[in-house]
């Protein structure tokens, strides 16, 4: 049995190193570019470690490779904004973004329908229980939420210097992001305790509808 090491958690940050770079670029070019690098890296990482996307077949893999480019596109929507209302003020609609994208780019015809970042937790089913009352594209608003709250976080330490400050804010928004659904996913497996068969039945639609 090959050892398959859960990654998720990283989705959490990812984005922060990412959105430190594109403050500074101030050209479509520039701009776009480093999303696209940063796309193929997180779709690597994604299908080998933190989905339940193929790991193996190196011919889905490699025919994968247009997921790269439609993944960018939501950065690419991102940089009007920032022209004109910068960059900080930009990353507030940018979990609105995504959402949208998502949600219109599952229409799309030819192409695989896969959300990398609302897919990102899929493995962690006892965080996202939430998606039966907000849908799958809430994961994704919530893993770039997440993302950005951190990004605003840094860019205070930038300017106070103060370490103890910021590492208060990481956990402090750490807790506010991983308790309430934490909390929820509690309450609902709580219940299914109840019933066996009825638990393993949704812990499998879950998981299908995250396939799907």
């Amino acid at each position: 049995m090959i050892f398959e090491l859960n990654l998720n958690f990283l989705a959490w940050f990812a984005f922060v190193p990412l959105f430190i770079t594109l403050e500074n670029k101030n050209t479509f070019r520039s701009f776009y570019f480093q999303c696209f690098l940063f796309s193929i890296v997180a779709y690597f990482i994604i299908c080998h470690g933190f989905t339940i996307t193929p790991r193996r077949q190196i011919l889905t893999l490699i025919g994968s490779a247009s997921e790269l480019f439609m993944s960018s596109i939501p950065f690419a929507i991102l940089y009007p904004f920032k022209k004109k209302f910068g960059f900080k003020k930009s990353l507030i609609l940018f979990p609105f973004i995504i959402v949208l994208w998502e949600y219109l780019y599952q229409w799309f015809q030819h192409t695989y329908g896969y959300l990398m970042i609302s897919h990102s937790q899929s493995e962690n089913l006892w965080l996202i229980q939430f998606i039966d009352t907000f849908g799958v594209l809430s994961i994704g608003f919530w893993v770039m939420l997440f993302n950005i709250l951190l990004f605003f976080a840094y860019k205070k330490y930038q300017e106070s210097k103060n370490v103890t400050k910021f590492v208060r804010k990481v956990v402090i928004i750490s807790a506010v992001m991983l308790i309430p659904p934490s909390f929820y996913a509690i309450i609902k497996f709580s219940r299914l305790e109840k019933n066996k068969s009825e638990k393993l039945n949704i812990l499998k639609s879950v998981s299908l509808y995250l396939y799907i």
